[in-house]
């Protein structure tokens, strides 16, 4: 409760205008309460509530994700469990569940991915 009130205090501080930095915060914030488990407090869900008002869209989106999650706090540590970062995630780099639809793209008459460093570009595309 006592690391809300302090992440409350950064989040409320003028000097944090860049809206990345505000997102880390709700973000760790909605982090905390998922482990904590216990009520949220007036201040929390008052300064939440009022960023999920912002123009940013991604602050906006982490406070509507605190707001939605924390009524449900068993919820909230399944979707935000604590040892996370620990679990190892194995991806097939080549994809092959979109081997269908690149060759139905393909069949019809679309163009093969380049990387970036063989695709040419036009240079009458571009602005300014």
């Amino acid at each position: 409760e006592m690391l809300q009130e302090v992440m409350c205090g950064l989040l409320e501080r003028q000097n944090y205008t860049d809206p990345a930095t505000r997102c880390f915060i709700v973000s760790a914030m909605t982090k905390i309460q998922a482990l904590c488990q216990g009520a949220v407090s007036e201040r929390v869900h008052t300064l939440i509530k009022r960023c999920a008002r912002s123009l940013n869209f991604r602050l906006q989106q982490r406070c509507l994700d605190f707001l939605a999650l924390s009524p449900h706090p068993q919820l909230m540590q399944q979707v935000l469990p604590l040892d996370a970062s620990c679990e190892d995630i194995v991806v097939d780099a080549s994809m092959p569940c979109l081997n269908g639809l690149v060759a139905q793209h393909l069949a019809q008459g679309g163009s093969p991915y380049l990387p970036p460093h063989q695709r040419r570009f036009d240079r009458s595309d571009t602005v300014g």
